[in-house]
């Protein structure tokens, strides 16, 4: 892990595209801005951490169980257009 210092209207540049600004540093915190091209996420670390459980959480699941999920779901919005004709 790179540590640095910075203060308040300093920025790092990370590869050619992604730029971060300190806006304001508090008791409370440190406020940052993050300037980034429109293809590159950025989530906060708590978030990005639920959402590669959830992600592992889905792709663990036997593709049997997936594939017969799905196929209920599609055979039951069948049945519903079929009842509505």
């Amino acid at each position: 892990m790179l540590v640095l210092s910075r203060r308040r209207k300093e920025k790092l540049v990370i590869g050619t595209g992604i730029e971060i600004v300190v806006l304001q540093v508090t008791a409370e915190g440190v406020k940052l801005g993050v300037t980034a091209p429109e293809d590159v996420p950025i989530y906060r670390g708590e978030l990005f951490e639920q959402i590669a459980e959830q992600t592992k959480a889905a792709t663990s699941q036997p593709s049997n169980d997936v594939a017969d999920e799905l196929l209920e779901a599609l055979r039951g919005h069948l049945r519903i257009r079929d009842d509505k004709a």
